[in-house]
């Protein structure tokens, strides 16, 4: 009869603490889905405009490879 009321007992015990991390993770998420639509229109609007080039469709500055050196260059020798 023990073994079963300890049984018992033990699975009330983890079954509270799964309920209550169960709405913990559920009020977590929640408060996520509310709080970051409202955050991200602010950090939208203070954020720089990145890659706004002064006409469309011809880029501020053109991109040129520089021409590496002998010891800029690092190879597997045998």
């Amino acid at each position: 009869m023990t073994r079963k009321a300890q049984a018992t007992l033990e699975f009330t015990l983890v079954l509270i603490i799964a309920i209550a991390l169960s709405a913990g993770f559920y009020r977590i998420a929640s408060w996520l889905r509310g709080h970051i639509p409202n955050r991200q229109g602010s950090y939208d609007s203070s954020r720089v405009s990145a890659g706004s080039k002064a006409s469309p469709g011809s880029p501020e500055i053109v991109y040129q490879a520089s021409i590496l050196g002998e010891d800029q260059v690092y190879l597997l020798r045998k």
